[in-house]
């Protein structure tokens, strides 16, 4: 609720400084002394566009700042969102400065309008007669019922698995769009991907296939040299090995002479040397292979190699390899998309059952209540001067799930006999919607939590016994939330249990408004002066009494 109000350098207010308390708070005053001014400052630190003009003294910033107990509201989780600091007393303030610019504090953390403006929304709900637009969003409708069916946490229970429910249901149609993107890829790379499999990257190596290739290719030519090589070596008459031995033998024969040098050592190293080289010879020999058919074999598998080279536009077959794997992660992602549809498939099928089971209680639990809010409702109107009004609920079934389960509301009115109930906002008049409205509040203020409600001359152009039944329904209201009611009705302001007067003076030639706090005989006298006019007589104080007294 509102507990304090503090307004410098707005319009016609130099300094104001109001408390505010629970129950029923009367704001009366004459014409032009500045009521509405009040609820301008008020509307402007709950967000509403600033006007320059609205500076009393164009020199000195304008400062509005309410504080409102808010430990009922369940706001925690609001402040947590946008970065701001809790309180259970927070503090709202606006400023205006000379240069046109304004600034907002929420607990003395800078913010936007648009947050103000949202936190407003749960801080306070403002009514004039035509102001009643709560009464027309389906939110509103479906909390009211809920509230009064005392199903709030089941509905809480409904919304979180929604949340869920609509999560999983874009998750599932984002898995669904990308599948059927990765489809049209999916035959080409698996294409791709077995051509490649197919050629056994790992098992092969581009430079020994090519090796054995020229191996291949020029066999004929390689057996013909490592011959002659051979016979040179092996030669009987004049063979390398042949002259060495001989070379060796008359080394042998010259060993004392040759023994300082070692030269008879280097001479039988190189023989040795020579035998290695000729018996490697004769392996390659044959080792040296004339085979067509394996030399087509590979220079097919280097077709097929190079093809795919100049295919994937790389040079390696390393390169291959990694495009190979990137291909089977593509196919595999593919595969994990199915096996991920068909998972949430089964989870949203499930939730979808779960889900309309959930609504189907919440619809017929509100199909249960709806008579009795219907009944409070029409006996409430009935005091209120409606006799013949009627209020009806329709509640449909629509085809997909909301918030509040899968129904529809239809608020359905009428404010006179023969007079065929109608949507709300065709079927009546403001003055009828503010006393609907007003017996609606009082309705759900028994079973919910509602910000402060300000009634702002809702009562125009009502009087006698029906304006009293007005005020006997905002103090009733007044009994649950925080009610302050702007009026010039004194059976309406007889039933307020704090009351303040708006004052407008001329003070050394500066016309201020003022805000007294009215005590119980300044009550008195402010009500037999809105009975009988200026001149107060004594019937008019005796019928305040009475007024004051019925209550």
């Amino acid at each position: 609720m509102l507990t304090h109000l503090f307004v410098t350098n707005y319009t016609l207010i130099d300094e104001l400084s109001l408390d505010f308390s629970s129950g029923l708070t009367i704001l009366t005053g004459e014409t032009g002394a500045g009521k509405s001014i009040l609820l301008g400052a008020l509307k402007l630190v709950l967000g509403e566009r600033a006007d320059l003009q609205a500076i009393k003294n164009q020199e000195q910033k304008c400062i509005i700042e309410a504080h409102f107990d808010i430990k009922k509201l369940n706001l925690k989780s609001f402040f947590e969102e946008n970065d701001l600091d809790y309180e259970d007393i927070s503090i709202l303030r606006r400023e205006i400065l000379p240069s046109g610019k304004t600034r907002a504090f929420v607990n003395d953390v800078p913010v936007k309008l648009t947050v103000l403006n949202k936190l407003s929304g749960a801080l306070i709900d403002i009514h004039s007669q035509f102001q009643t637009a709560d009464l027309l969003k389906d939110a509103f409708q479906f909390e009211w019922i809920d509230a009064v069916a005392q199903q709030q946490e089941k509905v809480r229970v409904f919304r979180d698995e929604f949340h869920i429910f609509k999560e999983k249901q874009a998750e599932l149609k984002k898995l669904t769009e990308k599948k059927a993107e990765f489809q049209q890829e999916y035959d080409y790379n698996s294409f791709l991907f077995e051509e490649l499999e197919a050629a056994h990257l790992e098992d092969v190596s581009l430079e020994e296939l090519e090796r054995e290739q020229y191996s291949l290719e020029n066999a004929e030519e390689i057996a013909l040299n490592l011959s002659e090589m051979l016979q040179i070596l092996e030669n009987e008459d004049y063979g390398v090995l042949t002259t060495l031995n001989s070379i060796v033998s008359k080394s042998k024969g010259l060993s004392e002479f040759l023994e300082s040098s070692q030269l008879d050592e280097r001479i039988e190293a190189l023989r040795i040397e020579t035998v290695d080289i000729t018996q490697e010879l004769n392996s390659k020999l044959e080792s040296v292979e004339i085979n067509p058919e394996r030399l087509m074999e590979i220079q097919q598998k280097l077709n097929e190699l190079n093809k795919l080279l100049q295919k994937h536009y790389v040079q390696e077959i390393e390169d291959l390899i990694k495009i190979k794997n990137d291909l089977s992660e593509k196919l595999s992602d593919t595969l994990q998309i199915e096996e991920s549809i068909s998972r949430l498939e089964k989870e949203v099928s499930k939730l979808k059952k779960d889900l309309a089971g959930k609504a189907e209680e919440l619809s017929q639990q509100r199909k249960k209540t709806t008579p009795i809010i219907v009944n409070e409702i029409s006996n409430s109107l009935h005091k209120l001067g409606m006799p013949n009004a009627e209020l009806a609920f329709e509640i449909l079934e629509s085809e997909n799930f909301n918030e509040f389960g899968k129904d529809q509301i239809k608020l359905l009115f009428s404010a006179n006999k023969g007079i065929p109930l109608k949507s709300i906002n065709k079927s009546v008049s403001g003055g009828e919607r503010s006393r609907l409205m007003l017996a609606i509040k009082e309705s759900v203020a028994k079973h919910k939590d509602l910000p402060t409600l300000i009634l702002d001359e809702i009562d125009t152009g009502v009087s006698g016994k029906i304006a009293g039944s007005m005020g006997e329904i905002m103090a009733e209201a007044g009994k649950h939330i925080q009610v302050i009611a702007i009026s010039h009705l004194p059976q309406v302001a007889a039933y307020g249990q704090h009351h303040f007067k708006v004052k407008k003076q001329d003070i050394d030639g500066v016309t201020q408004s003022s805000v007294q706090v009215l005590n119980e005989e300044e009550r008195i006298q402010e009500l037999a002066q809105m009975l009988s006019g200026k001149e107060v007589s004594e019937a008019a104080i005796q019928q305040a009494k009475e007024l004051i007294s019925q209550k």
